[in-house]
């Protein structure tokens, strides 16, 4: 049996210590018929999403929200299999709204 040893030593730690996942985001100043960023996971891809917008009253009350410069990856297979993770950025308002099924990370 022979052993491989590296330079490189990986430690593995659990997310929640290196970033705030779901964070809490304020929506102050946006008015109801505001259009604010929407993502559905399918619009989630391997390191870009496709833009969607809607107004803000649609999607106020019930999906993850997210603001420029977060991290939006897909929590369920196999969505999380493919790597779809996007930065969000250039959103409408600089702020947006995604489905359940994206993890945010800050």
């Amino acid at each position: 049996m022979t052993t491989i040893s590296t330079k490189h030593e990986w430690k593995t730690i659990p997310l929640r210590y290196v970033c705030e996942l779901n964070p809490t985001i304020g929506f102050d100043g946006l008015e109801d018929d505001d259009d604010v960023t929407f993502l559905p996971m399918n619009t989630v891809k391997s390191g870009y999403f496709i833009p969607n917008a809607d107004k803000f009253s649609k999607y106020a009350s019930s999906y993850n929200v997210f603001e420029d410069g977060d991290i939006l990856l897909g929590k369920v297979t196999p969505c999380f299999e493919n790597g779809n993770i996007a930065i969000a950025e250039q959103l409408v308002g600089g702020k947006g709204f995604g489905s359940s099924e994206l993890l945010v990370s800050a």
